[in-house]
C-alpha cells in the first residue's frame, strides 16, 4: 500500500504539470549532400550547348554524395521556443482531482491497516501473557497436587490414613496434570497468533522459502 501511494503521489505530481503552462527550448540539426550526373543546357531555339551549369562537386554517384555529406559544407540550423498554454484543460484536471481522490483513500485505507495490525499485535501479546501465567499457575497446581498425593500415600503407607483419601489426592493430580496439560496447549496456541500477526511465522520455526518458489508465487 506504501508503494501504491507513492504512486499516486507520482500521478500527482504529473497531472500537476498538465495544468501548468509548458515552455520547451527545441534545436535541429541537418546536413545533406547531394551528387548525380547533371545536363547540358541547350538552347531549344538553335541546339546549341550553352554550357554546364551544375558545379563539379555535385557531379558524380553515390561516393559523391558521401563525401559532400561528410564534407559538411550545407549544414543547416534551427532553433526556436514552443510555449503552450492549457486553457481549461478538463481532462487533465479531472485526472489530478481522480488521482487526489485515490491518494486519500490509500492513505485512510494505509491508516486503517496500521490501526488492525496494531490492535491484533497488542491482543496477541496479551493473549501470550495471560497464557503463561495461566500456564505457570497449572505447574505449581501440579506441583502442589503431587506433593499432596505423595504425603498422603505415605500417610497410607504409615496407617494414618484411608484408601479413599489417597484415591482423592491421586484424582486431583491427574485434574492438575490435565489443567497444566490445557494451559500448555493454550500457550503454544497464543504464542502461534503472535508469530502470525507479527509475520515471524517463518524465522521463528526456522522455514526457509526456496527462490524457485517465491519466483512461482510472483
Amino acid at each position: 500500500m506504501r508503494l501504491q501511494t507513492e504512486q499516486k503521489n507520482i500521478d500527482i505530481k504529473y497531472y500537476t504539470n498538465q495544468t501548468k503552462p509548458q515552455i520547451d527550448l527545441v534545436g535541429n540539426y541537418g546536413n545533406i549532400g547531394l551528387a548525380g550526373t547533371p545536363s547540358s543546357l541547350v538552347n531549344p531555339n538553335t541546339g546549341a550547348v550553352l554550357g554546364d551549369s551544375v558545379l563539379p562537386r555535385f557531379k558524380g554517384g553515390y561516393f559523391q554524395a558521401l563525401s559532400n555529406l561528410f564534407g559538411q559544407d550545407f549544414k543547416t540550423y534551427q532553433v526556436g521556443v514552443h510555449f503552450s498554454f492549457p486553457w481549461r484543460n478538463r481532462i487533465a484536471e479531472g485526472n489530478l482531482g481522480r488521482s487526489m481522490a485515490e491518494a486519500r483513500q490509500l492513505d485512510a485505507r494505509q491508516r486503517q491497516l496500521v490501526e488492525t495490525v496494531q490492535i491484533d499485535v497488542r491482543n496477541g501479546l496479551q493473549a501470550v501473557v495471560a497464557a503463561e501465567q495461566r500456564l505457570e499457575a497449572a505447574k505449581a497446581g501440579e506441583l502442589a497436587a503431587e506433593a499432596q498425593y505423595n504425603g498422603e500415600l505415605e500417610r497410607y503407607r504409615a496407617g494414618l490414613s484411608t484408601n479413599f483419601v489417597v484415591l482423592q489426592r491421586l484424582t486431583d493430580l491427574s485434574v492438575a496434570k490435565g489443567t497444566r496439560v490445557r494451559a500448555l496447549t493454550d500457550y503454544n496456541k497464543a504464542l502461534a497468533d503472535l508469530q502470525r500477526v507479527t509475520g515471524m511465522t517463518l524465522v521463528s520455526n526456522n522455514v526457509q522459502v526456496p527462490a524457485t518458489a517465491v519466483e512461482v508465487k510472483k
